[in-house]
């Protein structure tokens, strides 16, 4: 974790405050701090069952349904969630999880030892770096002078610091936070996977040699052309084969450009012009960045390149120009640009080592249902069947098929199968023709209903009165409506936004006679009760509102009768001695200029 995010961490965070201020967790904070302030708890519907394993590391289910969590906070705490966006984070969870336990083998790789002790001393050897930079802030600051001692570092780092004290205290309540984490088996797995991610960073940027030279080129921006050759346009052909030919026909004295209007299936950037006037601008790091660029970033201009990969297809490349873009500051910010530029390179040789390690099936699954939601996250950058909708669809089938079996024979994936199974089909009815979905709508409603919570979902449950009414089905339309109204407890933006919904609802259902009057009326009735139950939370609001402000007054009456206190002490201490107190910034009148 950087300096940056260090601080960033600590603004956006009231965890932080708990082991005394900014600097009280410096590095491991987002790790270990995090676990400790954990707001939400533990999902009770998780269990501590294993799923998959990766190498000595195993990922529970408790695991990923907290991570989960931590993610569904950012869209508020009671925001319900489609169940593509659930299916979504569940991968995601998994994904993270997974690729820190290749992180753990990789560092095993790499000699780096993952025990309490080195976690510790890591740890420990950042704080150093921090103590560093602190000291270069206050400098920059005029806080304290550049050749200032420790001891006025320290004092001028605890005005600035509220609850610093000193580094030796800073180490030990670091420490301290650390053991009681990694002693923590709830906790424990998920810190270390991280903590073997930032060490392996640390190690191979601390190995890591690079020239000024070769950093510069990382601020080279190249100006491309191609020749694409997609697979939708080129159905049936061996597309590697078409590009070699059109490659040697280059060769051969055919110019770019007019290899680029006879073959390329790129549109024209602009109507009107020939595809041949398409340019594409990368720099450096973006080439680098995508494995299959990466071998443009070695040309010249003027070079082409042999056939490469491309999504959905196949390109030869042409580089027009390269212009180095220097940033205004690289002179005087030279060393830590040459710093970052260590970084990045070792984050990029990192992911490819991890994406070689998953080519090598190191990860032992468990739990089929938890295996479908990670091959449906995994679908979406699947090379094989980028551009192809046919493998793309054969592929979806195959999940679907994996999903089924799941929910049948995995009680510990089961509901996570039935999420992806709904998305997947979900996908297959909006592709499917107007006849297609009218035999499909009854296993759609089915697929809706078994989402784990269904019953706590109104805007689920609205989703599914629409597909009882395209299926012609009057009564479920209108008592759907009605479970749906009677789920929606909450007063909040989104349960304003689900009652708007219902009662546009109601109102189509009425006019379009597909709810009974009796059904109707039932649902005017929770609708109302929902009205109520707003108000209600409304009036409780504004009440602790008024009561906060009322602590807030007393607050601040209890803070300046202590400074009349302490200013009257002040004045009987004056009198008592015959001398004059200390003065006080009050008392401090602006200097008078001359004359």
């Amino acid at each position: 974790m950087s300096i940056h995010n260090v601080r960033t961490f600590m603004e956006k965070s009231g965890c932080g405050l708990a082991v005394g201020g900014a600097l009280a967790v410096v590095m491991a904070m987002g790790i270990f701090n995090a676990s400790q302030c954990n707001r939400g708890g533990k999902n009770p519907d998780a269990v501590d069952t294993v799923v998959a394993t990766v190498g000595e590391v195993s990922i529970d289910a408790r695991q990923v349904a907290e991570l989960v969590e931590n993610q569904q906070r950012q869209f508020g705490a009671s925001m319900e969630l489609p169940p593509f966006l659930e299916v979504s984070l569940l991968g995601g969870a998994l994904q993270q999880l997974i690729d820190g336990g290749l992180q753990v083998e990789l560092a095993k790789q790499k000699g780096i030892a993952l025990t309490d002790d080195a976690i510790v001393a890591f740890y420990n050897g950042q704080i150093d770096d921090l103590v560093k930079s602190e000291r270069e802030r206050l400098v920059k600051a005029g806080k304290i002078k550049a050749d200032a001692t420790d001891a006025q570092y320290t004092e001028a780092l605890k005005k600035d610091q509220p609850g610093f004290t000193s580094f030796e205290d800073l180490r030990k309540r670091n420490e301290d936070l650390i053991r009681q984490t990694l002693a923590d088996p709830t906790k424990r797995t998920s810190a270390v996977l991280q903590t073997a991610q930032a060490m392996i960073a640390a190690a191979e940027t601390k190995r890591l040699n690079l020239t000024e030279e070769e950093v510069l080129k990382d601020y080279d921006e190249f100006t491309l052309k191609r020749v694409y050759l997609s697979e939708a346009s080129n159905k049936g052909k061996d597309l590697k084969a078409e590009a070699e030919k059109i490659l040697a026909e280059i060769k051969g004295g055919t110019t770019f450009e007019q290899a680029m209007d006879k073959y390329s299936n790129d549109a024209p950037t602009t109507p009107k012009e020939r595809v041949s006037k398409n340019e594409l601008k990368y720099g450096t790091a973006m080439l680098l960045g995508d494995p299959r660029l990466v071998p443009l970033a070695a040309l010249k201009k003027g070079d082409v390149s042999g056939v490469l990969d491309e999504f959905g297809g196949v390109a030869i490349y042409k580089v027009v120009d390269v212009k180095r873009q220097l940033p205004k500051d690289w002179d005087k910010n030279k060393t830590q640009l040459i710093q970052q530029a260590k970084q990045s390179r070792v984050i990029r040789e990192v992911q490819k080592a991890i994406e070689e390690m998953r080519k090598q099936d190191r990860v032992v699954w468990k739990s089929a249902g938890y295996k479908v939601v990670f091959d449906f996250q995994r679908l979406s950058s699947d090379p094989s069947v980028a551009g192809d909708a046919a493998k793309l669809k054969e592929r979806q089938k195959e999940l679907l098929a994996d999903a089924e079996t799941a929910i049948e024979k995995d009680p510990v994936g089961s509901n996570a199968a039935k999420l992806v199974r709904f998305v997947m089909f979900e996908s297959e009815y909006a592709q499917a023709t107007a006849e297609e979905k009218k035999a499909l709508s009854a296993k759609r409603i089915e697929y809706a209903k078994a989402i784990p919570q269904y019953d706590d979902k109104p805007g689920l449950q609205l989703q599914v009165v629409d597909m009882y009414v395209d299926a012609g089905d009057k009564e479920n339309a209108g008592q759907t409506l009605l479970e749906a109204a009677r789920a929606n407890m909450d007063t909040s933006d989104l349960g304003k936004s689900n009652h708007g919904a219902m009662l546009t609802k109601l109102a189509q259902l009425r006019e379009k006679k597909q709810i009974d009057e009796e059904t109707a009326k039932l649902v005017d009735e929770q609708l109302e009760r929902w009205v109520t139950d707003k108000a209600a939370a409304e009036k409780e609001s504004a009440e602790l509102r008024k009561m906060e402000e009322q602590a807030q007054k007393e607050r601040d009456a209890a803070k300046k009768a202590d400074e009349a206190e302490q200013q009257k002490l002040l004045d009987e201490a004056k009198k008592s001695s015959g001398t004059k107190a200390p003065p006080t910034d009050k008392d401090k009148a602006p200097a008078k200029s001359p004359g």
